[in-house]
């Protein structure tokens, strides 16, 4: 009875003395950045010519545009809630 009292004493002692050094040490942080693939700039379309077709050109390639900023968009807030 004497050896058990001892052994869960022992081991309860092991245990607080694990415990009050975890608890001493600062937590340790690191930033975490979004992948920089999604903070690339997209760049913005020119007009290139002077007839409605280059004007119809130039309006597709500024709705590619929005879509790919809003896809990177949608994309961050994906990465964001994944923490």
């Amino acid at each position: 009875m004497k050896l058990i009292k001892k052994l869960v004493n022992g081991v309860l002692i092991l245990f607080l003395i694990a415990f009050l050094s975890s608890c001493a040490a600062k937590p340790v942080t690191t930033p975490c950045y979004p992948p920089t693939i999604y903070l690339q700039e997209i760049p913005e379309p020119s007009l290139l010519g002077k007839t409605n077709h280059d004007l119809i050109i130039y309006l597709l390639d500024l709705k590619e545009a929005v879509r790919l900023s809003n896809s990177d968009k949608r994309t961050l807030q994906e990465w964001a809630d994944s923490f």
